[in-house]
């Protein structure tokens, strides 16, 4: 990794904001949006609400190395 002086990928994540649990992380906005609706049908039907729960595009804060 000589000379690489940036590196970017898209990370996302499907998210409950009431309580910050993590159902999913996905590579690509498709495969979250896939969570997102699966995560939303299975709140549903336990009779949670399913607005709580979002998409989160992650990024880089920090590199350590």
């Amino acid at each position: 990794m000589k000379n690489v002086q940036e590196v970017k990928f898209s990370l996302y994540a499907v998210v409950n904001t009431g309580t910050n649990f993590v159902y999913d992380v996905a590579l690509n906005r498709r495969d979250a949006r896939a969570s997102l609706q699966a995560v939303k049908i299975d709140r549903e039907e336990s009779g949670m609400k399913g607005s709580e729960v979002k998409i989160l595009k992650l990024t880089t804060a920090k590199v350590i190395r």
